[in-house]
């Protein structure tokens, strides 16, 4: 769990890899749903996420990069490839998503792709 210098913030990881693979193996493919029950005060969750990596011998080889906590105030997360991301190749994808989180006191996130 992480709480640096965050107050009652947290955030945590747990590998469910014993729960999502026997129904993703055996499935069709396409959309599954999963049940969270949550056991804690749920007066201070403020969401959940199910982020499945998998590998496939038909899919190219890919790079996925899981910023999986809060920041800090003035915090920056950044990735930088070694080699710059080419979109003219065949079988070049990308995708960016988010799920940021309540904030109160006129809170914000700044996104910069880019610069």
């Amino acid at each position: 769990m992480n709480t640096s210098n965050s107050g009652a913030l947290g955030t945590s990881r747990a590998d469910v890899t014993y729960i999502v693979k026997p129904i993703i193996d055996v499935g069709a493919g396409g959309i599954y749903n999963f049940n969270v029950i949550e056991h804690f005060n749920t007066d201070y969750i403020d969401g959940h996420a199910l982020v499945v990596v998998y590998e496939h011998p038909s899919l190219p080889e890919a790079t996925v990069a899981i910023f999986d906590g809060f920041a800090d105030v003035n915090e920056t997360f950044s990735i930088n490839f070694t080699n710059p991301l080419n979109p003219n190749e065949i079988i070049f994808f990308a995708e960016m998503t988010l799920g940021i989180s309540f904030s109160c006191c006129d809170q914000k996130s700044t996104v910069m792709v880019n610069d």
